[in-house]
């Protein structure tokens, strides 16, 4: 089953006539630019609705949609994009048909302006739904009827000369245009162009449209009385018959080329065409190189030497001269012979003037010539060297056109240069410097018995010599092509000329430069006078002025950023500069970080050659070191070195920079860090850091006292080393506290002493240290430490264990439960010893003492260095049970001692078990040993 997308494309069967509702206006044959209407009318004849009903009509080849025509049941119906719905590819939708439903469609064409004439068109419509197949209507059938039309404007024929102006022999072009201003096409057009008179065709140049047909015509052009030279001309197109005539030579000047045609075709009846007329313009003509007029002989002469003067004559123009006559005056130094003139070797007649004579010549055809003759004979006396001229005056009609001709001839006398005394010699010194001026003196004498005529003064200078002035008694001499016209020089008569110029600049150091003169006269021809030599002295420059190196932001610039520097190097010299190198000499606070532009060597920046008046430039990045930050500015200093120049230095950079210290940042702590109980000594440690990019001249640490603190002397170092008290004060308490010189980014001090916690101090007070931190002269930063809580205990008990007595006012914390010692319990400080044993008289006379409980006495070392332990004087007898005895037998073992103070020497601790003596003697000489011996029987 075909769809209505299938029923109207090009080449698909005719969709058969299933209505016959299509009704067409007009009816009868239509014309270009006539409205065509169409009305397609269905009915649903079925008894059930007809859904997706849609409606197509077609678009034959030379009807055009007339937008906005189309209509439903008399209703527009809207353009989609400017196109009609019923010429869409799936036609117009328009809804549901009920039973016995009748719809109209409606849709307007125009025919199109350039149609052939007999084009039949068909029109049909269609209708579709979901139920049916594509109905068709009747096929509407019409022919078109249109017309050519080749006699228009746009028709016609032109003849024009190819050179500026018509003259015989030259070419013509013929144009005919054939315009088809209808609305078909011109069948077999055919031209009535025949060759004008005074005009023959040029074979082969006949074209249309630029295409050759004497090939198609198998005849040449000029011999076919009426050729087509199209077969079909469409409509508003236009055809272009050229061809070409060569006119007709010699040929009377205002001669009138006139040029007819006429057009035809099988459509239309033949017509002439408004003719073209083209006018030739001739002359005579004797002003070429044929007309030439000699004497005989040609060399120089002497004086009442009998001369010929020939004049011969051609008329080289286009047509003939009429009344031709020639007119022959002799300078003083020449006189005409009477009777001798001949014209074409026959006498003529002469007409004498003055110094002059007259001669009739007639008519010259065109392409003819004559010769004409006259004598005279060189007067005397002349002076030798002189130069006669005698004239030929010719005169010729159309027209009054006339022409002077000079031969002349000169007496036998020459100019004489000798090189002795005709020369070039240099002014200036022999070394020039580009940019320099160069001077030479030219000196022309001539020694000869006649004057040189029509000198001619040329100068050679070297291409680097510019600017060539010359002058002859400070007058200014024109100089065209290097080469000065000086007119005549007297025989023995001598003239300077001076020449003047400037050397190029740049040009390269070493070059030999040359100056030279001749001398061109009419009687020697060409003299050489030499030449003058100079040295070139070029050199590259460079200045401090020119060549610069400067900053590229006017920023401060801190530690490790970047600042861009620019340097600029131009070539001031005369001579291209080789192996041209940067040396930069930085601060050592700063460092060359990259180069863009040229190349690096290290701390030198190479550009390498320099042309003169050139100028390279490169971009430096200059870092600043943070390790050496200063705040004083960074210095760049640059020396400029190339090959044969003395260094330059350019002016210093100055790069100002900024760098802060910083010591915000720190830390301030206690051990123990949160609570501490009265008369325990509390280590600081301050922890100052230079955050900053900046060094700092000088630091002033300063941490106020605490009234609940006391300072232990000699207990303050700064990284390890032990600094001086002021006095019984801590270095750090008064003005203007410690002092840190010089303290560079990054550096980091310690500060650590111990201070007492006032024994006095009550239970939950609060210790806060702050430390000051000033610098730079105004800045001031604070480091706080965490508050420190004091804790203390009731105590009422004045007995301590260890302490033979009881003891008023002592320190809380001794008195908290479990605390055994009356000192801190350091493990390294303190040495527990057995009860003491009670003192028989027999061996001191002493009371013997018994002790309730078992006695602990302490040794107190003189140093806590490396656990040792040092002696302690024991002067009484302990009576010790054997279990104590054993423990402290075991410690003692163990136990390194030093040497003992003086105080103590001589000192001993005895002590038995099980009948073997114990002792600890200092010896006199400071030692300590440990012994073991009887006693004596009276040892329990």
């Amino acid at each position: 089953m075909r769809t209505l997308t299938e029923v109207f494309t090009p080449g698909a069967p005719t969709l058969p006539e299933g209505l016959r509702t299509l009704v067409i206006s007009p009816e009868r044959a239509l014309e270009p630019g006539m409205t065509v209407r169409a009305s397609f009318t269905f009915r649903n004849q079925g008894g059930a609705m007809a859904t997706g009903v849609r409606v197509r009509m077609n678009m034959p080849d030379g009807l055009v949609y007339l937008v906005g025509s189309a209509q439903l049941d008399g209703d527009p119906l809207e353009d989609e994009r400017g196109n009609c719905p019923f010429l869409s590819s799936n036609g117009a939708h328009i809804g549901d048909v009920a039973p016995g439903e009748e719809r109209c469609a409606g849709i307007a064409y125009s025919v199109a302006g350039a149609i052939e004439n007999g084009t039949v068109v068909e029109l049909q419509a269609a209708v579709a739904a979901f139920e049916i197949s594509p109905v068709g209507s009747n096929i509407a059938r019409f022919v078109v009827r249109s017309h050519p039309v080749l006699a228009n404007a746009l028709t016609n024929v032109d003849i024009e000369s190819r050179s500026h102006q018509a003259r015989p022999g030259g070419e013509a072009v013929i144009t005919l245009r054939v315009h088809n201003a209808g609305e078909s096409s011109a069948h077999d057009v055919v031209v009535l162009a025949p060759i004008p008179d005074h005009t023959v065709y040029i074979a082969n140049s006949a074209r249309v449209n630029g295409r050759e047909i004497e090939a198609e015509l198998r005849a040449p052009f000029d011999r076919i009385y009426a050729p087509v030279i199209v077969r079909s001309l469409p409509a508003s197109a236009t055809a272009t018959l050229t061809y070409r005539v060569r006119i007709d030579d010699p040929l009377d000047d205002g001669t009138a080329i006139v040029v007819k045609a006429g057009i035809g075709s099988h459509e239309a009846p033949a017509f002439e065409l408004p003719p073209a007329t083209l006018a030739i313009a001739s002359a005579p003509e004797f002003r070429d190189d044929q007309n030439a007029c000699s004497i005989e002989p040609a060399r120089e002469v002497q004086p009442g030497e009998l001369l010929t003067m020939r004049l011969k004559l051609h008329n080289s123009g286009t047509m003939a001269a009429q009344n031709v006559s020639a007119a022959v005056y002799v300078p003083e130094g020449l006189l005409l012979v009477r009777g001798a003139s001949r014209l074409d070797g026959l006498p003529v007649k002469e007409k004498h003037k003055k110094e002059s004579v007259a001669l009739e010549l007639g008519r010259v055809d065109a392409r003819s010539s004559v010769e004409l003759s006259v004598a005279a004979m060189v007067a005397s006396p002349v002076q030798n060297g002189t130069v006669l001229r005698p004239a030929f005056e010719l005169q010729w009609s159309p027209g009054t056109q006339t022409r002077r001709m000079e031969p002349e001839i000169r007496v036998i006398s020459q100019p004489f240069f000798s090189m002795a005394r005709n020369s070039i010699e240099r002014v200036s010194a022999a070394t020039v410097r580009p940019g320099h001026e160069v001077e030479a003196l030219i000196t022309l004498r001539n020694d000869g018995s006649a004057a040189a005529t029509d000198a001619v003064l040329e100068v050679q200078s070297d291409p680097a010599i510019e600017d060539l002035v010359l002058l002859e008694k400070n007058a200014k001499v024109v100089l065209a092509d290097d080469a000065a016209e000086i007119g005549q020089l007297d025989p023995y008569a001598t003239r300077r000329f001076t020449v003047r110029g400037r050397v190029r600049s740049p040009f390269r150091d070493g070059a030999e430069l040359k100056l030279a003169a001749s001398l061109h006269s009419l009687e020697l021809g060409q003299t050489q006078l030499g030449a003058a030599i100079y040295r070139v002295d070029s050199h590259p420059a460079f200045s401090a002025g020119r060549c610069t190196l400067s900053l590229m932001s006017a920023q401060a610039l801190r530690p490790n950023e970047v600042a861009d520097a620019y340097v600029q190097i131009v070539n001031d010299g005369t001579d291209t500069a080789q192996d041209v190198r940067l040396r930069l000499y930085i601060s050592a606070e700063a460092r060359l970080d990259s180069v863009d532009g040229a190349t690096r060597e290290k701390s030198t920046i190479v550009f390498g050659q320099i042309p003169s008046g050139a100028s390279v430039e490169a971009r430096l990045g200059l870092r600043l070191l943070r390790s050496l930050a200063r705040e004083y500015p960074v210095t760049v200093d640059a020396i400029l070195t190339a090959t044969s120049i003395l260094p330059v230095p350019l002016q210093p950079l100055t790069i100002v920079t900024t760098a802060e210290p910083d010591f915000s940042v720190g830390l301030l702590q206690s051990r123990p860090a949160d609570f501490v109980d009265a008369g325990e000594t509390v280590e600081y440690a301050l922890h100052v850091r230079n955050g900053g990019d900046g060094a700092a001249r000088k630091v002033e640490i300063r941490i106020d006292s605490s009234p609940a603190l006391i300072y232990v002397p000699n207990t303050t170092t700064v990284n390890g080393v032990p600094i001086r008290d002021v006095g019984a004060a801590a270095p750090f308490a008064g003005a203007p506290g410690i002092i840190l010189k010089d303290v560079d980014p990054g550096i980091e001090a310690v500060v650590v002493w111990r201070e007492v916690v006032h024994s006095g101090s009550a239970a939950g007070e609060s210790i806060a240290r702050v430390a000051s931190v000033s610098y730079q002269g105004n800045r001031h930063d604070e480091i706080r430490a965490p508050e420190l809580q004091v804790r203390s205990s009731p105590a009422f008990a004045n007995n301590v264990p260890g302490l033979p007595f009881g003891l008023d006012g002592m320190v809380g914390y001794l008195l908290a439960p479990g605390s055994q010692r009356a000192l801190s319990d350091s493990g390294a400080r303190y040495l527990e010893l057995p009860p003491a044993t009670p003192v028989t008289p027999a061996e001191n006379g002493a009371s013997v003492g018994q002790f309730a409980s078992p006695t602990y006495l302490s040794l107190e070392s003189g140093s806590a260095t490396n656990g040792d332990v040092a002696a302690a004087t024991i002067d009484s007898v302990l009576e010790i049970s054997p279990e104590a005895l054993a423990r402290s037998l075991k410690f003692l073992e163990q136990a390194h001692f030093r040497p003992c103070p003086a105080s103590f020497r001589g000192s001993r601790f005895l002590g038995h078990r099980r009948g073997r003596a114990f002792g600890i003697e200092c010896c006199a000489s400071g030692g300590t040993r440990r012994s073991a011996r009887h006693f004596g029987s009276a040892v329990h």
